[in-house]
């Protein structure tokens, strides 16, 4: 699955697709969308007839739930020996949404693959804010991560991402500079997608981060930056990971802690019991004052203030 239209056919089918079989061998391979997109089920099938598949592509019109005379274009595939290398490569038969997993196959074409899961199950674009995002949501936890893999790879950074409360299911969302770095990877230079979504990604590789000072955070930064904080990491630290000065993370903090978000001013210069309990517990280890501020995600400055009131001084050989 080296080729870039064979990974892309692959990762599109396991988001829209639906692979069925019966008896005597019969069975297809279907893969519907809005009609407004029917120009890629064409290119799709113009590649497939150059391997020599045939593949058959109508169009209905019907009410759904949500709009009324909405008309689909399907694509479907009826050759058993296409369907059966699907199978080999992983591809489940019927109800799929958790069991999807990426090809495991040493020559899979990243970028087309990848391209093929956001086009399908993906959304890429500028927020009403005007900040580039890309994300994609999936049920399968091996296809999550993959995509997270992946997103490591080409960014360095690896989501942490739990299945969300509502639906159960994950949302891999990127923003800004990461959302650039892999709108570039998948869509710079790609020879198949959906062309709607080729502009929104035409649009997050303009974009360009304004030199004036932002105070908009969006949700999953949010969301990151909480999850830092727990972990203890650093102000300084937290500020690199997500691309923000030192004070503004300082500042979100603590709006957090004021809105009942995180327990306390996690990596704050303020000291509450526990802390003072861990600092004893880490001088007394004979960690430096370095290393004990590194572990709180305190200042050296904050440290020593503490270590010269007398509590410590009773409690701690200085």
């Amino acid at each position: 699955m080296a080729d870039e239209a064979d990974a892309y056919l692959f990762a599109f089918a396991q988001c829209d697709g639906h692979l069925s079989e019966q008896s005597r061998n019969r069975g297809r391979l279907s893969i519907e969308l809005s009609h407004k997109d029917v120009q890629l089920l064409r290119d799709l099938r113009e590649i497939l007839n150059k391997k020599g598949i045939t593949a058959s592509l109508t169009t209905r019109t019907r009410n759904t739930n949500y709009k009324e005379n909405y008309q689909t274009s399907c694509l479907n595939i009826f050759s058993l020996e296409f369907r059966r290398e699907l199978i080999d490569l992983g591809f489940p038969v019927g109800k799929k949404s958790n069991l999807l997993k990426a090809p495991d196959v040493q020559t899979l074409n990243l970028k087309g693959y990848h391209r093929g899961l956001i086009d399908g199950d993906g959304s890429i674009g500028l927020s009403a804010e005007g900040i580039p995002f890309i994300s994609f949501a999936t049920d399968s936890l091996q296809l999550a991560k993959a995509f997270k893999k992946y997103i490591q790879q080409v960014t360095g950074h690896l989501p942490q991402n739990k299945r969300n409360q509502r639906d159960r299911i994950f949302n891999i969302t990127l923003v800004r500079n990461n959302a650039q770095s892999i709108a570039r990877s998948i869509y710079l230079d790609a020879t198949i997608c959906i062309d709607r979504k080729r502009e929104q990604a035409e649009k997050v590789l303009a974009w360009q981060r304004e030199t004036s000072h932002r105070s908009y955070w969006h949700p999953c930064e949010e969301e990151r930056l909480i999850d830092l904080l727990r972990k203890g990491n650093p102000i300084n630290e937290i500020a690199l990971i997500l691309q923000r000065k030192p004070d503004a993370v300082a500042v979100r903090r603590n709006l957090l802690y004021q809105q009942g978000k995180i327990p306390s001013l996690l990596g704050s210069n303020r000291w509450n019991a526990h802390e003072d309990l861990l600092l004893r517990s880490y001088l007394s280890q004979g960690l430096s004052r370095q290393e004990a501020a590194t572990r709180l995600s305190k200042s050296v400055n904050s440290i020593n203030g503490r270590m010269s009131k007398q509590a410590y001084k009773n409690n701690v050989n200085l």
